[in-house]
């Protein structure tokens, strides 16, 4: 578990930054999105108000019931009611919970999710896929656009796919988290499926980024299964003579847990390994006790390695990896067999890896610049590595693995067509934001994250997601940085005012605020209609209009202000929200529910909630920065 900051709530599957994250997603069958995104209720689908009775849309507040895996939105700001001398700027919400958009078919994402569960195993895996697709596309946040996205594939002849991250994203976060599908749709393979067979798609990984763990269990681009020849690898338990109690094929060399009949003593993995790269591979033994690993039959490593700790998630799913290197031809093959002796205290788990030899970083730089300049546009896929973001350790930067921001820069100088796709679970450094295309944050997007992706790169799908974070441009400007006790204490000084509050306070514009994201189309914000009286709260209306060429979705959002409050409170805080779909050119008003407990705070010398008679500001917008409508609200 990663450890907790002074200001946000703890996030499992990645280290806390000082940024105010929420939670996200665990991963759950088939490998969902690990997203700090969009949670509940369905989009509201409203048209504009007539004479005749309104059906209204489905009002969205900030205490709507989560499903599973999604964040709630963040409760009232609490506020403490000694009186204190009016400050000059505070901050508001925690965190931004967004309704989950409609169903809507895709090339990649396949056919509607809210049809009735098929009987069929088959139809029902294809069904939980295309709720992995949407889930993920939905949760993608569109941080910039200069008219680069949607893309046309009718005006791609060539499209150049980039980054090590676009073959190999991070699909969740590591640690006790972790499943493994037995399939990921990846950024390349996913925009090669969804192109028209006359674009051509060039890929070049560029150099690799750093912290990546270790070499990947050895797969089926590389191994075959010694008795079958099928693409993987052979499992055999043995017994203390060696002879064979269990066997089977296994599609990668990563097995956590392997049937373990009586008498077992051992677990081996053999693969005929077929190198497409002549130079010093890398192949790995993950496990404890007694590991050896022979290539034809010749040891290159051997040993005893007793457990460092009693960490589940290290015994269990990802236990050290021991390596050797090893020259290796292309086009020979090598027989590859590593062995375990089974111990008690030290678990089954067994992982066989291996890795190519890297490519030289100056080349493998210069063939992603030579490859985005000869296309009519390129994707740039870049992310954290499980060294730099993971469960288990601190993050101790917010910068991308070097040299990925060199990458990005060269590229996007190459090609300004450049859409730069973000692979991270928290908030990163992106100071080359303004300079691409388009900026697109996909988070650990699960296992169809290519699928998604080109849904939403192609225009198919809008991006649904809008931050839960507050995100710097360099750490230095965030207004918590630190995490360490000094001398065994830790002042929680900032109070209330945390996340975008602590900006607002501060009186500083991030990067990017709580709340932002883009869409496919334009929105003018037109009127804040009077407060309107409802069960536990209120509703206020939210007049706007679609502004652009296509149909759209956007989120409202909400925030009071007390400017001349008797007690501490945020300089304004998110009060409820609600989401419209509606047609180009047309109008639409949301109704976004505000509950009572918004206006509350907490008395000590009462000891419990109580409210303060008097006039809030009311401000409504598409993010904590960006409120251009104010109203007022009657307490």
């Amino acid at each position: 578990m990663a450890p907790v900051t002074p200001v946000a709530p703890v996030t499992p599957a990645t280290s806390v930054t000082p940024v105010t994250p929420v939670a996200p997603a665990t991963p759950v069958a088939l490998v969902a999105p690990v997203t700090p995104t969009t949670p509940a209720t369905p989009d509201v689908l409203t048209a504009p108000k007539s004479p005749a009775p309104p059906v209204r849309p489905v009002v969205v507040g900030a205490e709507q019931p989560p499903i599973a895996g999604q964040p709630l939105a963040g409760p009232p700001a609490e506020a403490r009611c000694e009186p204190r001398p009016r400050a000059s700027g505070e901050p508001g919400p925690q965190a931004l919970a967004e309704p989950r958009p409609e169903a809507v078919a895709g090339a990649g994402c396949g056919r509607s999710v809210h049809a009735v569960a098929p009987a069929d195993p088959a139809d029902r895996e294809a069904r939980g896929r295309a709720v992995l697709c949407e889930a993920a596309a939905a949760s993608s946040v569109l941080l910039e656009n200069r008219g680069v996205l949607p893309l046309d594939p009718a005006a791609l002849a060539t499209l150049a796919v980039i980054g090590a991250h676009a073959a190999d994203p991070r699909v969740q976060g590591g640690g006790s988290s972790e499943v493994f599908p037995r399939e990921v749709v990846t950024p390349l393979a996913g925009l090669r499926d969804a192109l028209p067979p006359g674009v051509r798609v060039v890929y070049e990984p560029g150099p690799p980024p750093e912290g990546t763990g270790g070499p990947a269990p050895l797969g089926p681009r590389h191994a075959r299964d010694p008795e079958t020849g099928a693409p993987g690898v052979r499992l055999r338990v043995l017994d203390a003579s060696g002879a064979v109690l269990h066997h089977a094929h296994q599609p990668s060399g990563r097995v956590l847990e392997p049937e373990l009949p009586p008498g077992a003593h051992s677990v081996e993995l053999a693969a005929v390994l077929h190198p497409d790269v002549t130079g010093p591979w890398t192949l790995g033994l993950g496990g404890f006790g007694a590991l050896r690993l022979t290539v034809d039959g010749a040891a290159v490593l051997a040993g005893e390695y007793p457990p460092r700790t009693d960490d589940p998630a290290v015994v269990h799913v990802r236990p050290p990896q021991h390596t050797a290197r090893v020259h290796l031809t292309a086009g020979r093959p090598a027989r590859v067999v590593a062995r375990r002796r089974l111990a008690p205290g030290t678990g089954r788990a067994t992982v066989l890896t291996a890795a190519p030899p890297g490519p030289d970083p100056a080349e493998a730089l210069a063939a992603a610049v030579a490859a985005a300049r000869g296309a009519d546009a390129a994707v740039v896929v870049v992310g954290t590595t499980e060294g730099a973001e993971s469960e288990g350790h601190d993050r101790r930067t917010l910068r991308l693995p070097s040299p990925q921001d060199r990458l990005v820069r060269e590229v996007v100088r190459a090609n300004p067509r450049t859409v730069v796709v973000v692979n991270a679970g928290g908030p990163v450094e992106l100071p080359w934001r303004t300079r691409p295309g388009a900026v697109l944050l996909t988070w650990f997007p699960g296992q169809e994250a290519g699928a998604a992706l080109a849904d939403v790169l192609l225009g198919r799908t809008e991006p649904g997601g809008r931050l839960p974070t507050t995100w710097p441009a360099v750490l230095a400007d965030a207004p918590v940085r630190t995490t360490r006790p000094t001398a065994g204490v830790l002042p929680y000084e900032e109070g209330l005012h945390i996340g975008h509050r602590a900006w607002l306070r501060a009186g500083r514009a991030p990067a990017y605020w709580f709340g932002h994201g883009l869409g496919y189309t334009t929105w003018a914000y037109e009127r804040l209609g009077p407060p309107e009286p409802a069960p536990g709260g209120y509703e206020i209306p939210v007049e706007l209009r679609n502004t652009g060429a296509r149909a759209g979705r956007e989120v409202v959002q909400v925030y009071l202000a007390r400017p001349d409050s008797a007690v501490d409170r945020p300089v304004r805080w998110l009060a409820g929200w609600a989401a419209v779909r509606v047609g180009a050119g047309e109008r639409v008003t949301a109704y976004v529910r505000i509950d009572a407990r918004a206006l509350r705070h907490w008395c000590p010398a009462e000891g419990g909630w109580t409210a303060e008679p008097g006039r809030f500001t009311l401000l409504a917008g598409r993010s904590a920065g960006d409120l251009p409508l104010r109203g007022v609200l009657e307490a």
